[in-house]
This record gives structure tokens, sequence and C-alpha cells, in this order.
């Protein structure tokens, strides 16, 4: 809670708050069992709901597996979906408890980039960017989700950049 409370104010500790909540990124069987325990007994708190989040987010992750979608089964992206749900959720709940709490934006974008058309990720990183200008952690989400990878190009990330270089500000340019 300390380092969700600190990125807040603090753009440059945000890092410690996405290292945290990195944890809940491994798929340790009991992971799932453990942060619903640690829900029940701590009701209206975001930590947990954050962690379930992430938990459910690596395993749709994981259920996709790393090819591309073109060489993903169906059955493997059905179940990234289905996930996904459980974690959209549970970052909208978040988001609603925590308005300004940028790991779960950060998860939440990681997850559109997955789900949702171009346009629609282009809407949300810019309400993104918009609550969170100075957060390299967003600006880096949105750089991935420019990839080729992800159905982005070379000269999308090279735009990007070219547009973050003109809005620096001068002690960073």
């Amino acid at each position: 809670e300390k380092y969700l409370t600190e990125s807040v104010t603090n753009p440059a500790a945000e890092i410690k708050a996405l290292d945290a909540f990195s944890v809940f990124g491994l798929l340790s069987p009991d992971l799932l069992k453990r942060t619903k325990e640690w829900k029940e007994a701590s009701p209206g708190r975001v930590p947990p709901v954050l962690a379930a989040a992430k938990i459910h987010s690596a395993l749709g992750w994981n259920a996709r597996g790393g090819k591309y979608a073109r060489d993903t089964e169906e059955r493997q992206l059905q179940a990234m979906r289905e996930y996904f749900v459980y974690a959209e959720a549970a970052l909208r709940r978040v988001i609603e408890m925590a308005p300004n709490c940028m790991v779960a934006h950060d998860l939440m974008l990681s997850i559109a980039n997955a789900r949702l058309p171009e346009s629609e990720q282009d809407r949300l990183i810019e309400e993104t960017v918009q609550l969170f200008p100075a957060s390299y952690a967003i600006h880096l989400r949105h750089m991935w989700m420019k990839l080729p990878r992800w159905g982005g190009s070379y000269r999308a990330m090279e735009e990007l950049a070219r547009g973050w270089q003109e809005r620096a500000p001068a002690e960073f340019k």
C-alpha cells in the first residue's frame, strides 16, 4: 500500500509499486487462493484486489502463450480472454477505489492491447497518459503496444518517440 500511495505523488517511485506487484505475476499454484483469502480479510482495500487482477492477467498471458496470434490456437486465445474478464473486473474495481493507481492503469493497458481494437486502445492510452503524463511506465507500455508484434510498426514507434521529445520539458531535452 505504501508503494501505491507513494507512486501517486512521486512518479519516480512508480517502479517500486510495479515491482511490488510483479510478484503476483508468478504462476504459483496457491497464490490465487491466498489472494482470495487476503481480499476477504481486507474488504475495501486496493492491494489484494490489484493482486488478484495481476494474477488473472498473468494466467491469461500464460494461457495464450508466446507465439504470434496467427500461430496461436483459438482455445488458447479463449482461455486468455476468460482470465482477462476477471482481471478487467478487478481492475475496474481498483480504479473505482483508487483512480490514481498507476499500476492498475498500466495493467489495464496491457490487457487492452490483447482485447481491444486499435482505435479503442489509442483512446485508452490517451486517457491514461493524461492521468499520468510523467509516468515512465505508462509511456513504456504505450511503446510496447506499438511493437510490430502487437500490430504496430517501427514507424509508429518512431513517431511516438518524436512526439515525446517534442512535448518533453526543456530539462529532459
